[in-house]
């Protein structure tokens, strides 16, 4: 369905985008929205004209065709390519209520996470930490806490935002008796909060979370905390992109490879890609 036209052909992607302009919208179903702007932003790798009736399918039969046509450092230099031709945009609902005006979003990246999350991964929770306080040993709030003892999910990931300018996460994996801290620039600082907050969160989590059962006797057992250095952020503006792809890591090799799954499958393995791409450059260098 498209709701109106423009008459332009061209577009300077590098220019502030205008609420009030008249463009493209292509609505697929159970996809979503497409400006006419994020359309002609991938017009040099096809005829859009043909494919765009098939929409998101398109993508996912370029990528498909990339391992086959380029090699070894050619695919990821393609790779590559192809993400930075996809203009940053916004996406509603899964950071609702932050509002920074630095914090991008590539593409469906986000959009995929939240699918695969919500579809298939339902014994799982995402909580958004406030701001730590400032006290040491009281860093978490007393009803996040509670908040904790309501759950008896398998993996939480929470979200914690350092001083309004870096997305970090803590992730607890209950089966595991394990918290992950995770930074995506490695800074000492922010991981001495998160470890802070991780130790915290273990001498508190609920006994629900932390009692096992030894010759029919329940014993208390204390998290382990485990700080991750990797994948490093080699940019200054994808932190929350960072974060997600982590958390997402941890069912990677469960992600279906067909049906709707495979477009969404795609787009997380050309954002692994560019990240190997940078690494094996910086050290080359």
């Amino acid at each position: 369905m498209i709701e109106r036209a423009a008459t332009f052909k061209t577009t300077d992607l590098s220019s502030q985008i205008n609420p009030n302009a008249k463009c493209w919208v292509l609505t697929i179903s159970e996809i979503g929205g497409f400006t006419q702007r994020l359309l002609m932003a991938v017009k040099y790798l096809s005829s859009l004209e043909v494919v765009c009736k098939d929409g998101m399918m398109c993508y996912s039969l370029l990528m498909g065709n990339i391992d086959a046509n380029f090699e070894k450092e050619g695919a990821k230099w393609m790779a590559k390519r192809l993400l930075q031709a996809c203009p940053y945009q916004r996406r509603q609902g899964f950071w609702e209520g932050f509002h920074l005006d630095w914090m991008h979003y590539n593409d469906n990246f986000i959009n995929a996470f939240t699918h695969t999350r919500v579809t298939k991964y339902e014994n799982s929770a995402t909580i958004k930490m406030a701001t730590p306080a400032s006290d040491k040993g009281k860093r978490i709030p007393p009803v996040m806490l509670s908040k904790l003892a309501g759950f008896g999910m398998h993996m939480i990931l929470m979200l914690q935002n350092v001083n309004d300018n870096q997305w970090t996460c803590i992730v607890v994996v209950n089966s595991k008796q394990t918290i992950y801290c995770y930074d995506s620039l490695g800074k000492r600082a922010n991981m001495n909060i998160l470890t802070e907050i991780a130790d915290e969160l273990r001498l508190n989590v609920p006994r629900s979370m932390s009692d096992i059962c030894v010759a029919g006797f329940f014993r208390r057992c204390l998290y382990s905390i485990t700080l991750v250095h990797s994948p490093i952020q080699r940019d200054s503006d994808n932190c929350g992109l960072f974060v997600c792809l982590y958390f997402w890591r941890r069912f990677d090799k469960e992600v279906g490879t067909n049906s709707s799954n495979d477009l969404i499958r795609q787009r997380w393995d050309i954002l692994r890609a560019v990240m190997d791409f940078s690494n094996s450059s910086k050290d080359r260098k």
